[in-house]
């Protein structure tokens, strides 16, 4: 049951990514390589930038469920008490740098929003592969360590993914202006 919950969320997550791919596709081309101004991201890197996160994000739970499922504790009420604290601090109007394996330093040379989109589309299917074979008891358990909200379930690191796009695509908005 909470499998199917979590790759509902995922679908909704895909349908994000397409709208927001869609209306940068709309744009000029030089308008989404272009910075808004010193020390700020192009839409283009704000792309790059959740695509790495969500690249990191499931190469960290394939190493993590390589050895299998044992070692992984369930979710308890503090699991779900840090999420909610998270999601309310994300809600907060406060700039957080970006860890540095997901920020400018590691943004790979492109040359298109097509070839960041066919990047994020074999991510998004990888992902969707993971998480379709995985047992349903994944799906209860602290699988993933988030860097600021710490231990938390795969329903809790698709409400980060979405919260965390969402406050992103404002950031675009803004790029664009």
């Amino acid at each position: 049951m909470k499998k199917l919950l979590v790759l509902n969320r995922f679908g909704r997550l895909d349908r994000q990514l397409e709208h927001q791919l869609k209306a940068l596709a709309t744009k000029e081309e030089s308008l989404i390589f272009k910075s808004p101004g010193s020390g700020e991201w192009s839409p283009i890197q704000v792309l790059q930038h959740l695509l790495l996160s969500e690249r990191g994000s499931l190469n960290y739970l394939k190493k993590k469920t390589s050895g299998g499922l044992q070692a992984i504790p369930p979710a308890t009420f503090l699991t779900s008490l840090r999420l909610l604290l998270f999601r309310a601090f994300l809600a907060l109007p406060i700039k957080v740098k970006a860890p540095k394996a997901i920020s400018e330093e590691s943004f790979p040379e492109v040359g298109s929003l097509d070839e960041v989109a066919d990047e994020y589309h074999k991510v998004r299917q990888d992902f969707r592969e993971f998480l379709t074979n995985l047992p349903e008891e994944a799906f209860t358990l602290e699988i993933f360590r988030h860097p600021r909200a710490g231990k938390i379930t795969l329903m809790g690191l698709m409400v980060f993914f979405d919260l965390h796009f969402k406050r992103h695509e404002k950031q675009i908005r803004r790029a664009l202006g």
